[in-house]
């Protein structure tokens, strides 16, 4: 139950009033109860006094108890004040936030996402949302392209940081960072990590992903014709259904990977270990493997090795 203020200042005024109205009838009720036929008045009085003494000191008791419950429910309310200030705080810094990224000014957007960031860092309850913010710049600006003079489109400042707190913050929330159906194809993402990110659909078509991480991600019916994976961490990713067609995945890691009906049309396999993954598709056998691909126990892709 949620206390006021005003509600703890009825209270307190109607227990003072109670506690007065005891005080009043331990001073009384002794002179109403205590016989007086069959005792002197020295006896009476003596009695009245012990009785009245050991009313006094119940009510005593009692202004203790009630003094301590009323020194919980301050400590109560000055706790929900103190809560709904921050909260307050949190909410200032999050829109303020929001609305640097909307800013022109890179400057200004790298401050709103790092403010993101920490923000996600003091308060768990707002590090999903954080998420889902930055997850939306993120496909909100992939299409802003930068050449980096070697035929990759790099890219820029805010969108590698918003990447990079978006890395961060799986730490503090559950949400995965939700880049499905964006369009990063082209892009240099080498040594990116992009561990559990959803980019079910994503376009990656001849994306560089040298060495990234992106074990544990949804690559599900995503584009990746054309894209170099090598080195990269695939391990527990799901690949269900993407499109590797002349994709480069010499010496990737993709223990424990799904890749239910991906095609592999021209994939580059050399030195890669497929023994751990179940659903390889017999087609597989289209790609340009070698004697150093490690297939699953028994399994016999349908064109030999060229």
């Amino acid at each position: 139950m949620k206390w006021n203020r005003k509600q703890l200042v009825a209270y307190g005024l109607s227990a003072l009033a109670v506690l007065m109205l005891a005080a009043l009838l331990a001073l009384i009720v002794p002179t109403w109860v205590i016989p007086g036929d069959d005792l002197s008045a020295n006896q009476r009085l003596e009695r009245e006094s012990e009785l009245r003494g050991t009313l006094l000191q119940a009510v005593a008791g009692l202004v203790v108890a009630v003094g301590a419950m009323f020194a919980a429910w301050n400590v109560i309310l000055n706790r929900e004040a103190t809560r709904l200030a921050e909260r307050g705080q949190v909410t200032e810094r999050f829109t303020k936030a929001v609305e640097q990224l909307a800013d022109q000014r890179i400057a200004i957007r790298l401050g709103g996402i790092y403010a993101l960031r920490r923000l996600a860092a003091d308060s768990s309850d707002d590090a999903t949302t954080v998420t889902e913010v930055l997850s939306a710049f993120v496909r909100a600006n992939a299409d802003a392209r930068e050449p980096d003079g070697g035929g990759v489109d790099a890219l820029g400042d805010d969108l590698l940081a918003a990447l990079s707190v978006l890395a961060v913050n799986r730490e503090n929330t559950e949400a995965r960072p939700d880049l499905c159906e964006i369009d990063l194809s082209g892009r240099d993402l080498s040594n990116f990590d992009l561990a559990h990110f959803d980019l079910g659909r994503a376009n990656l078509r001849s994306s560089t992903l040298i060495g990234a991480d992106l074990e544990g991600a949804d690559l599900s019916l995503a584009d990746l014709r054309g894209a170099d994976l090598s080195g990269a961490s695939l391990a527990l990713a799901n690949l269900r259904e993407a499109d590797l067609t002349d994709a480069n995945l010499t010496q990737a890691s993709l223990d424990g990977a799904t890749m239910g009906k991906a095609r592999m049309a021209g994939t580059r396999l050399g030195r890669t270990d497929l023994s751990r993954i179940e659903d390889l598709m017999p087609d597989i056998g289209l790609s340009l493997h070698d004697n150093s691909t490690i297939w699953p126990e028994g399994f016999k892709p349908y064109r030999a090795p060229p």
